[in-house]
């Protein structure tokens, strides 16, 4: 990460992006922490936006029609069901190996912080595509080796309550 960018102390420290109005959208559906002015997004461009060949707008973008596609898996669906309670992380991994295959879990991580899922990392290779099937994408991406800090039982946040 931070390829193009000191890495700051605080999120706002980096500068403003320039969203489109079309990104802006489709980052406020994805991010909530966008429309409530965490710079989170400014953190991430900064941080791994830099490090590929996009620009911010088609960066971003493409994270989002990522992100909408992962939310219609079976990982998405648990996730969206357990808003504001708990899940196992053994139903976690089964929704994600149901989509992707056995061969995908070391594609994904999930962190959490005090029991509360914080972190959902699904690994893609550097040239993903929107024309390319999410399940290709994660078979043809890196491990991640990560270990997961998450308990047995995980706590999902209701984001949009």
């Amino acid at each position: 990460g931070f390829c193009e960018a000191k890495q700051k102390k605080h999120h706002c420290d980096y500068p403003a992006i320039p969203f489109t109005d079309l990104v802006a959208n489709e980052l406020g559906k994805v991010m909530p922490s966008y429309t409530e002015g965490s710079c989170l997004e400014r953190h991430e461009w900064n941080r791994h936006g830099t490090c590929q060949l996009l620009d911010q707008n088609d960066y971003f973008y493409t994270a989002t029609k990522l992100t909408h596609q992962i939310d219609k898996t079976s990982l998405g669906n648990l996730i969206r069901k357990f808003n504001g309670g708990y899940v196992t992380l053994t139903a976690l991994r089964q929704a994600f190996i149901n989509d992707f295959g056995k061969a995908a879990i070391d594609k994904l991580y999930l962190g959490c912080q005090q029991g509360m899922l914080v972190d959902v990392w699904i690994s893609l290779p550097a040239n993903a595509s929107l024309n390319m099937s999410i399940q290709e994408m994660v078979l043809q991406a890196p491990k991640i080796n990560r270990d997961t800090k998450c308990p047995k039982e995980i706590y999902i946040s209701d984001f949009f309550a």
